[in-house]
């Protein structure tokens, strides 16, 4: 094997796992930690790389002149420390946050997650020496760094359900150990042969690794919470990692409530935290006292033997509710494949779902790709409590029921009506008045004047719910629906630990509007206000901190944290800042900290040196926004957040390789493929952005694969011209001085924690759309500041530098 096959095809082999540990962690981290701090995932990924490239930028010499011996052991201390991080992580995730609180343990903290910095860090010194040994050929290195990160992310959706994340995390550690070998193959040293023996032993240990790595669930979620309070056993039952979350069933020491006769449960959970009740149907007429005098009853007093849409099917208990009622036909939507499975695989006997016949269909979809693509018109279009605040993409907090409470995804549920026809949602807490701006948003865009005159709200203990008509309710209606309410004592209903939680179903349901002589007066001034447009300043008045998310700011559950938290800091925002502001300031020197040795050993002026920092952050910040932004426009037609991520950055990263590699073979003036490159992706960003509506509403209801082909293909050319700047850039300075290179990539990486970090905040603040301009706009000034150094000289000009290896 020639070296520099073996640098490639060894580079290839380290950028795979890299990027696929790397968007696992972000599973791994949201099933064990505070979804708001599984944030951190990507951002400590990132600053690894850039260590990575630090230490090589002090220490230039650590290479030495041939690289294979250096980049083999690089790549066995890669698997082996990918091994002990996640061995200690699983070990103390638990003790993040202490039981029963929400404060927490910066000791636990920095020890959970400070060491899941390692194996990036040593991943971004081998890419770096890698890069650095054959800038002559930067672009066709590069390809194949691109592209092993490309498979690493299209094989964190073919292997996760399969292997699972402790299986994963196993492979990973197998194919660095590969790595290892082919770094050593041209030497014909001992160290080939240690890669191949270490591979094939984690290789035998892999179908075990979820015994030896044995992830804890976060244990201040809701249920483990219940749970270590009453000293109640729970034995988990079922377990399967999903793209949506880490979905388990559990059965609980008591597995009976009532209902009132007792009936048979057990709990689904998704990433350890959101509950949905899993039970056990009975023969006709049961579960009368929670179907019947509960919040879930509302819709069906308008409707006999209504066409149903139900929309998150959890543990099914709205399909139980339709049946209940008698619905003729009941359609499941549910993003989670595995829940399906569950309901129609081990637990079937629980749901009975197969004994309705053709009544009930359950379909794998989102819910908004669903409601974007299907023709089918319901009575009732039902969503109850969709709340999983599951993590897919953690530098853009993209969770997996964002785009269900928006207002243009209200606007295409209530499209999917008929002309009589209700939806019906149900959240925890006291939201009513929040789900009530967003309906209100939505029927204004159907043209409706007055939509106080529409909306019915309701709340029962925790639980508070709307229902919403396209045309005015009518007297008669009004009168229907209030009878929800007629019950004013407790019934005998009993949900330990739901009640434990204050979702007690047993509470009589009170109505909230339109006014009866109960209702409360906050609900009055706010649908009064409705009428003239003023809702949202009356909830500023009650100090309700809610804005209506729209497609393009979609933060459901996040702006009430977020907005809140400029009132009164909560613990875990507080972290989250903490966290944020050390990760950044963290970047920030390290970027600064290389300075002067940087320009004694470079020799290059104060406007070369300030000329890189600027080149390299631009990119680094840019490429993460515009990657975000993409997330984000493609999530409703791809059908997922999780499917989204993977098309978008997989498309992405093989575009921009076949770019780097495509600039890498022209001759033109460096300068002239800078303009040419920067042209190409600010016209396919711009038709991408504004054109893609015409292509995703021409393809919206074909095959999931067709779609995610038609959206990759669509990303890809705007990839394609990102992929030019890098290797460029890598040339340009690496002719003014070869130390500048390590320094360059350095703070390359540091930037995109920087610009993970921002997203956030941007995204929460501005807008998607705002956040993919200013990447488009950092490009800009990026290239505006190189173009100065880049007159004059060809892309295929012989470097000043040695080609090492």
């Amino acid at each position: 094997m020639r070296r520099e096959t073996a640098l490639c095809l060894g580079l290839f082999a380290v950028s795979a796992p890299c990027l696929l540990l790397e968007l696992i962690q972000t599973r791994i981290f949201s099933y064990s930690l505070h979804p708001l701090l599984a944030y951190s995932a990507i951002a400590l990924a990132m600053l690894g790389f850039g260590l990575g490239a630090v230490a090589l930028t002090l220490r230039p010499d650590f290479a030495g002149s041939h690289p294979h011996r250096r980049l083999s052991l690089l790549s066995l201390a890669l698997g082996v420390s990918t091994l002990l991080v996640h061995l200690l992580f699983a070990r103390v995730s638990t003790r993040v946050i202490p039981v029963e609180t929400l404060w927490v343990s910066p000791g636990w903290t920095a020890l959970a997650l400070l060491p899941c910095v390692i194996p990036f860090a040593i991943a971004g010194m081998i890419t770096t020496i890698v890069l650095q040994s054959k800038l002559g050929r930067i672009g066709w290195i590069y390809f194949w760094n691109l592209a092993g990160s490309a498979l690493g992310c299209a094989l964190m959706m073919l292997l996760l359900q399969p292997m699972g994340a402790e299986r994963i995390v196993a492979f990973c550690a197998v194919a660095a150990f590969g790595a290892a070998a082919i770094f050593s193959w041209p030497d014909k040293s001992r160290l080939r042969w240690i890669g191949v023996g270490m591979a094939l032993v984690a290789l035998g240990l892999t179908p075990f690794a979820d015994r030896w790595i044995a992830y804890q669930p976060d244990s201040n979620d809701l249920l483990y919470l219940y749970a270590a309070h009453h000293k109640v056993r729970l034995e988990r039952e079922y377990s399967r990692w999903d793209p949506v979350g880490r979905i388990e069933v559990l059965r609980h020491e008591i597995p009976q409530l009532h209902v009132l006769d007792p009936v048979s449960y057990r709990t689904i959970t998704n990433d350890s935290g959101a509950m949905a009740l899993l039970l056990e149907a009975g023969p006709a007429g049961w579960g009368k006292e929670i179907f019947e005098q509960s919040i879930y009853s509302t819709p069906y007093r308008l409707k006999e033997k209504p066409e149903v849409l139900v929309i998150g099917v959890g543990g099914g208990i709205d399909i139980h509710a339709a049946l209940h009622w008698g619905a003729q036909r009941v359609v499941g939507v549910e993003v989670s494949g595995t829940t399906l499975h569950i309901l129609q695989g081990p637990y079937a006997n629980y749901s009975r779902f197969h004994e309705a016949g053709d009544r009930v269909r359950l379909v794998h979809a989102d819910g908004r790709a669903y409601a974007r693509a299907t023709h089918e018109r319901f009575d009732i279009v039902q969503m109850s409590g969709v709340d999983t605040f599951t993590m897919h993409s953690a530098s853009s907090m993209v969770t997996a029921e964002d785009y269900l409470y928006t207002v243009d995804a209200f606007e295409d549920f209530l499209a999917l009506l008929k002309d009589d026809g209700v939806l019906a949602v149900t959240r925890f807490g006291d939201e009513a008045m929040n789900l009530s701006c967003l309906a209100a948003a939505a029927l204004r865009r159907h043209g409706v004047t007055a939509p106080q005159r529409h909306i019915f709200a309701v709340q029962q203990s925790s639980t508070s719910g709307i229902v919403v008509k396209r045309t005015p309710l009518t007297h008669h209606e009004i009168e229907t629906l209030t009878h929800v309410g007629d019950r004013k004592e407790p019934n005998g209903v009993r949900i330990p630990h739901y009640n434990d939680v204050g979702l007690k179903a047993s509470d009589p349901v009170n109505v909230r509007y339109p006014s009866n002589p109960t209702t409360d007066d906050r609900y009055l001034r706010f649908f009064s206000a409705m009428g003239e447009g003023r809702e949202l300043q009356v909830l500023r008045e009650l100090r309700n901190p809610f804005v209506p998310p729209t497609d393009d700011r979609p933060y459901y559950m996040l702006l009430g944290i977020w907005m809140a938290s400029m009132h009164k800091m909560h613990p875990i925002v507080m972290t989250l800042q903490a966290i944020t502001g050390l990760i950044a300031l963290t970047s920030l020197l390290l970027i600064a900290v290389p300075w002067l040795r940087v320009r004694r050993t470079s020799r290059v002026g104060f406007r070369v040196m300030a000329s890189v920092v600027t080149y390299f952050f631009g990119l680094g910040v840019g490429f993460m926004l515009l990657e975000v932004g993409l997330i984000h426009r493609t999530i409703v037609f791809v059908g997922s957040p999780a499917a989204s991520v993977s098309v978008v950055i997989a498309s992405i990263l093989m575009a921009s390789g076949l770019g780097a590699y495509v600039s890498d073979r022209l001759r033109w003036p460096w300068a002239r493929c800078l303009a040419f490159a920067f042209g190409g992706l600010i016209a396919t960003g711009l038709l991408l952005w504004w054109g893609a509506d015409v292509l995703f509403g021409l393809l919206v209801g074909q095959s999931a694969w067709i779609r995610w082909l038609a959206a990759a293909l669509a990303i890809a050319p705007g990839g394609f011209f990102a992929g030019w700047f890098f290797p460029i850039g890598l040339r340009v300075i690496g002719n003014r001085s070869e130390a500048l290179v390590p320094w360059a990539i350095a703070i390359n990486g540091f930037a995109s924690v920087l610009g993970s970090l921002a997203t956030l905040s941007l995204g929460v603040s501005f807008g998607f759309k705002t956040v993919f301009l200013i990447g488009v706009g950092a490009y800009a000034v990026a290239v505006a500041t190189l173009l100065p150094l880049s007159w004059g000289r060809r892309a295929g000009d012989a470097m000043k530098v040695c080609s090492r290896g």
